[in-house]
């Protein structure tokens, strides 16, 4: 499993997550972001990542995350 933190919210981070799902089908991707957007969220997960998960919920939610995604189900946090 990989865990991104992407720096900001381009289609760059999008298109790595292709790649590496191309290169590496099995592998799966964490997004972890500080940023409530539900497009990019919505981008993310249609360009490959299992799972989207907020920074201020890292402590509660990480290994609940991870234990999601690892059992084939999608990851993503609640938003407002």
């Amino acid at each position: 499993m990989v865990i991104l933190d992407p720096p900001y919210r381009t289609s760059v981070e999008l298109k790595a997550i292709r790649k590496m799902k191309a290169a590496h089908p099995d592998m799966k991707v964490l997004i972890l972001s500080m940023h409530k957007d539900k497009e990019y969220l919505s981008q993310a997960i249609s360009n490959g990542a299992e799972g989207y998960l907020l920074k201020e919920d890292v402590g509660e939610q990480l290994l609940f995350a991870i234990e999601m995604i690892r059992e084939g189900r999608v990851y993503v946090p609640p938003f407002p």
